[in-house]
């Protein structure tokens, strides 16, 4: 997603304070939403949660906003082994699997770290996940 609006039509009851919540994290930080509305059944956990995260790259929001949908993704390794920290190091399985790579940083070599990961308790706080 590009921003706490469209965040907040997918969230049953965001909280009040959700926009000055996310501004507070720095690096990638995908958080678990409870209660999440109009989005496809098979997205959701069994409690009907869904992890989200707003993201800052510019090639994203823009590809989202065009859509005017957000994306779906889940990370580019095979269950079980590590996150991919470049391109370069997806493996080559994942690749063939793919019905499209976006021609994007392809050779940026700078690793990245997965993002944290939080989930939204109902007194407000956050559990740390990852």
């Amino acid at each position: 997603m590009t921003d706490v609006r469209q965040l907040a039509k997918h969230i049953a009851n965001p909280p009040l304070d959700l926009e000055e919540m996310l501004e507070k994290f720095d690096n990638p930080t995908t958080i678990i939403y409870p209660n999440a509305i109009h989005l496809p059944q098979s997205l959701l956990a069994a409690d009907g949660s869904v992890a989200v995260r707003i993201t800052k790259d510019p090639f994203c929001r823009s590809l989202i906003k065009r859509l005017r949908s957000p994306l779906v993704s889940t990370s580019a390794n095979l269950s079980g082994m590590p996150a991919a920290a470049t391109f370069s190091l997806i493996d080559e399985v994942v690749k063939t699997q793919v019905d499209y790579t976006v021609i994007w940083r392809q050779d940026d070599q700078t690793h990245s770290q997965p993002s944290s990961i939080l989930k939204l308790e109902p007194d407000g706080g956050f559990t740390k996940i990852r």
